[in-house]
């Protein structure tokens, strides 16, 4: 198995920002966030044609991040430890299933995860290096406009910082645009959707998959992320 293609097709497919934002490289820091739940809506638009992909749901509270896609009841969940170091869980709700993943993976992948991205959906520098067009207002909230590449990806983002996430972001490589948009925030306490359960369902160890070639829900699961079988 391609664990790196597997990780990107899988970011690709059940996060909803790409893949650079999973396999990105930084450090484990620790910040202080709003605890929120807040669901988004994304489309896809292609010339002057555009089409709904889905919707999504964030949960942050301090030391755990969910992200559950709605539509295919995919889920990823971040969680840090005291000590600073980070584990990951891949959920499907669908099979009651979930693939772990130890700080121990994340080096043999040559993944270094960012706490902060995890909480915000966005890479820190780029509130740096992108160039602030404008600055508005949004039920009340100041909004901030940013705009840059990645490769030769252009990018483009609308930033609460009061909430520290974005209004909206949108990705465009070549004729095809991705356009993910906040359509409706609460706090967790009051939050009308339940953080998901997946306490007792059965998981196995990322590292223990190529050992076990013929479980029948975990390769299910690479193939809904659009990786085969083989190694």
């Amino acid at each position: 198995m391609n664990t790196v293609k597997y990780l990107k097709n899988l970011s690709a497919k059940v996060l909803p920002f790409f893949g650079v934002l999973l396999l990105s490289s930084g450090v484990f820091a620790e910040s202080s966030f709003l605890d929120l739940s807040a669901r988004f809506k994304t489309e896809e638009i292609q010339g002057s044609e555009s089409r709904s992909v889905g919707s999504w749901t964030l949960w942050r509270k301090p030391g755990l991040v969910e992200v559950l896609n709605q539509h295919s009841q995919r889920g990823n969940r971040w969680i840090l430890s005291r000590s600073g170091s980070l584990t990951y869980q891949d959920i499907s709700h669908k099979h009651r299933f979930k693939i772990l993943y130890q700080t121990s993976d994340f080096k043999s992948l040559e993944m270094k995860p960012v706490w902060w991205q995890k909480n915000t959906l966005l890479k820190k520098e780029w509130l740096q290096k992108f160039k602030k067009k404008s600055r508005a207002h949004y039920k009340g909230l100041v909004t901030e406009e940013y705009e840059g590449r990645v490769g030769n990806t252009a990018i483009r983002f609308v930033w609460l910082p009061s909430l520290q996430i974005p209004l909206e972001f949108e990705e465009r490589k070549k004729d095809r645009t991705l356009r993910h948009r906040l359509v409706e925030h609460h706090e967790l306490n009051v939050s009308p959707w339940s953080w998901p359960e997946s306490e007792d369902y059965d998981d196995m160890d990322f590292s223990d998959l190529g050992d076990n070639e013929s479980h029948q829900i975990a390769h299910q699961m690479m193939d809904e992320a659009g990786v085969g079988h083989k190694h």
